[in-house]
């Protein structure tokens, strides 16, 4: 038997110098609602409690693999994105918030469109197309990732979400498209592609290095716009006259997105910052066929 609170110390202690106090005491927190099942507001004011030894080993345990690096999302196979619980591993990334104001974009886009049609490119774990069709049960949502592992934790995710993705295997870099879609257009066409440069690894985290994805996070460096090229291709030839793409983008590259974009035909090209400063999104709408 331990006090929560001398366990919470030893959380801080061990984990404050990689990920600060604040990030620590969150760890914490987070392994002991999942152990415990306790909510947050209940531990807190019970920190003087003692835990049972049982109890006490799975959060040692725990705290063992938060200090070798593992996130803390793939330890108890969850994360959050907006309001729905996703089931997460290593074969998908984690969402991020900057990914939930890219969804949000794509909410405000969609808000005058009666019974939309969505495609999500590189879905993962499925987070954007499900938080869509969560937020807007009229549309028709389909997405798509390369990776077999991913599209089975997607598809489990769309169980448990209680949505209606249509979920698919497809290359977006390959020039043939999959029956699922080869017919069908859309109102709205989103992605968060792998846009982080090889050379960018050493300002990365290395609990991301080592666990996350790597096809789902890099490109090379000689072509950082891969993925760009092909959405806005894909874009314009299956988006409706009047719909429009939305992208997660690399920071360092803004403004070569926006003219990519722009160069492909799209017009009200835009870039904006995300609630940390940076220019992390792009959109751009579909006027009329490129001719």
């Amino acid at each position: 038997m331990r006090p929560l609170r001398q366990i919470r110390e030893e959380f801080r202690n061990i984990l404050s110098p990689h990920y600060g106090t604040e990030e620590a005491d969150a760890l914490f927190y987070w392994a002991a609602q999942e152990i415990l099942h306790q909510d947050r507001m209940r531990l807190v004011a019970n920190l003087s409690e003692s835990v049972s030894e049982s109890q006490v080993e799975s959060l040692s345990r725990t705290l063992a693999r938060l200090q070798e690096g593992e996130p803390v999302q793939y330890i108890f196979r969850k994360a959050y994105f907006l309001d729905l619980e996703l089931e997460v591993n290593p074969s998908v990334l984690i969402p991020r918030g900057e990914t939930e104001e890219l969804v949000l974009w794509a909410l405000e886009s969609l808000r005058s469109v009666t019974n939309p049609t969505v495609l999500d490119l590189c879905t993962g774990s499925g987070a954007i197309a499900l938080a869509l069709a969560k937020a807007r049960p009229d549309a028709a949502v389909w997405a798509c990732d390369i990776s077999p592992d991913a599209l089975q934790m997607a598809r489990r995710n769309n169980e448990k979400c209680g949505t209606d993705v249509h979920f698919f295997q497809q290359d977006i870099l390959q020039e043939s498209l999959s029956e699922n879609i080869r017919h069908q257009n859309f109102d709205l066409i989103v992605s968060n592609p792998p846009y982080v440069r090889h050379s960018e690894k050493n300002a990365m985290r290395a609990n991301v290095l080592q666990y996350e994805p790597h096809t789902a996070l890099f490109v090379e460096d000689a072509d950082p716009l891969l993925f760009y090229r092909r959405i806005a291709a894909l874009a314009q030839e299956r988006l409706r006259v009047g719909g429009q793409v939305l992208v997660e983008i690399n920071e360092a590259f803004p403004e070569e997105c926006k003219a990519l974009f722009s160069a492909s035909g799209f017009t009200q090209v835009e870039v904006r910052q995300d609630l940390h400063g940076k220019p992390r999104m792009l959109g751009g709408s579909k006027i009329k066929s490129k001719s």
